[in-house]
């Protein structure tokens, strides 16, 4: 059994009152005012509306350019994945009609061939759903690409 010692610092750490009191602060003898603004502005900070295009706006364009150059390489990179699944499918579906025409028409295997081409048929569709998604995402960032393209042509 372990006995613990009945002193308060005798374990080695000290001896804390029970009701230790925080100094309060002393109040701050000047409060916060909000600096004032400069009355008068400079002619070198007044806008003029002739002066050139800031860099910050190209490297902007610049960067909005990459970011959709980006994402018109994924979207054509998911619409190839589908279209290589649909692809396979089509083979697939090949490939179960052959075994199928060697079937009579009522026989249980021939049923069953012809379900699964269903089912196969069905998740074509899917995918070309998705393949039209995809087509009218890429278009509008095919347009949003020109405008950004137009834009850093006409500010070089």
């Amino acid at each position: 059994m372990i006995k613990f010692p009945k002193k308060p610092g005798a374990r080695g750490l000290p001896d804390i009152p029970p009701k230790a009191s925080v100094p309060a602060r002393p109040p701050d003898p000047k409060p916060l005012t909000p600096t004032p603004a400069r009355a008068i502005a400079s002619a070198k900070d007044a806008f003029h509306p002739t002066a050139s295009v800031p860099r910050t706006g190209f490297a902007a364009s610049q960067a909005r350019l990459s970011v959709l150059t980006t994402k018109k390489s994924e979207l054509e990179l998911q619409a190839q994945h589908i279209l290589q699944s649909r692809n396979q499918l089509s083979h697939l579906i090949g490939v179960l009609s052959n075994l199928a025409a060697k079937h009579p028409p009522g026989s249980r295997e021939g049923r069953t061939l012809e379900s699964r081409i269903a089912n196969i048929q069905q998740v074509d569709k899917a995918f070309e759903l998705q393949l039209q998604q995809l087509s009218t995402q890429r278009q509008s960032v095919d347009a949003e690409l020109d405008a950004v393209q137009k834009l850093i042509a006409k500010n070089p």
